[in-house]
């Protein structure tokens, strides 16, 4: 029986219509493969992810819109964003 790794596949060649319908979309949650929280704040917690398609590693800002509302600081939120 083998065991599972965590390894994953090589990326796979893009066409440029793929590349370019990429460009143009945000990315989701589902694009990334989270390896480890590497941070937390008061309203958010830092992920560090891979990149599923591109195999980069980023840093993910997940933030709790229940406690931004609750504290009132959508308005930091959007900045930070910005």
């Amino acid at each position: 029986m083998a065991e599972p790794t965590n390894e994953l596949p090589p990326p796979k060649q893009m066409t440029e219509q793929e590349i370019r319908a990429l460009m143009n979309r945000k990315p989701t949650t589902s694009d990334f493969y989270v390896i480890d929280e590497i941070g937390s704040g008061s309203y958010s917690d830092v992920q560090l992810c891979r990149d599923i398609k591109s195999r980069r590693l980023v840093a993910m800002k997940v933030v709790s819109a229940k406690t931004l509302k609750k504290e009132r600081k959508e308005n930091q939120a959007k900045r930070e964003r910005d």
